[in-house]
């Protein structure tokens, strides 16, 4: 099976794993799924907001709302701004963002807004960064299903036997959440703060070049994981259900031999390579920002 390159998506994974101006946002106009008619944005606006270039050379950025009906980014690159206003997540930004200048990859900024009333409406939180996106960048986008080459992860064996470092877990996720959602808290930890590259997440994957760790992690969240280090979106074809212990490690090189060898005698998982459709934006335009 031959695979893709993947140098330019390992070390963009690896950085980040390594891990708008006072104004009243307009609404603007995006295209609608396979039909290139124009649709209206909500009309939702944040009160104030600041984007600013973020020229500190610092690896580390994040990004997503904040308490007081904020949203805020640090240190991000447009074309995951972009991804983030359209719905896709992070680590498929390089995917399923396509087109634009390369700077959108190099430049970064700083991004902080306030929602009027001091309370984000649930789920606007894309929709506002897209109008902002327009206001300040002239951004022109539209999203379109493309045929492309995907991989599809499924069972190695056929006893559907899972590897050694792929074990079911009790863990129910979903019931912790739902805990949270009533007041409940985790149990505050008394000793030293953890190292973000060695800890060990519950309900949730840690993601670096060479290992992949957590408790109580799905497919899902596996397969996400997996796309930047392939260079393709994955496809969840095992037939997997429930949660999971995962150990993964792997030496990383670019045509990802090692990350396939090590998913089969790891996880009892294997990848095949196909083609799907697979839903992008692409940026018909975009200018420089807009000074503050």
């Amino acid at each position: 099976m031959a695979l893709p390159p993947t140098a330019r998506s390992t070390m963009r994974w690896n950085a980040l794993a390594a891990a708008l101006s006072l104004l009243a946002v307009t609404t603007g106009q995006v295209t609608a799924v396979g039909t290139g008619q124009p649709i209206a944005l909500t009309q939702v606006e944040f009160e104030v907001a600041s984007v600013k270039p973020n020229t500190s050379g610092d690896f580390r950025r994040g990004m997503g709302p904040a308490p007081g009906g904020r949203f805020t980014a640090d240190n991000v690159p447009l074309r995951e701004l972009i991804a983030f206003a359209y719905g896709v997540s992070n680590s498929r930004a390089n995917l399923q963002v396509i087109g634009g200048p390369v700077w959108i990859d190099t430049a970064r900024f700083d991004v902080q807004a306030v929602v009027k009333g001091g309370s984000l409406p649930p789920g606007e939180a894309g929709t506002m960064l897209r109008a902002l996106l327009i206001e300040r960048f002239k951004l022109v986008a539209h999203r379109e299903s493309r045929e492309m080459p995907i991989f599809l992860l499924v069972m190695d064996r056929q006893d559907q036997q899972l590897g050694p470092r792929m074990r079911s877990s009790a863990i129910d996720c979903e019931a912790r959440r739902a805990a949270r959602s009533r007041g409940g808290a985790p149990p505050v930890s008394t000793g030293p703060p953890q190292d973000p590259a060695t800890i060990r997440p519950t309900c949730g994957l840690r993601l670096a070049a060479g290992s992949f760790a957590g408790d109580a992690v799905t497919v899902a969240q596996l397969v996400e994981g997996l796309a930047p280090f392939v260079g393709r979106i994955v496809l969840d074809r095992s037939g997997l259900v429930g949660y999971f212990n995962v150990d993964l490690e792997w030496t990383p090189d670019p045509v990802a031999s090692s990350l396939f060898t090590a998913l089969r005698e790891q996880l009892g998982v294997k990848m095949e390579s196909g083609r799907g459709p697979v839903d992008v934006v692409v940026i018909d335009s975009i200018d420089s920002l807009t000074p503050n």
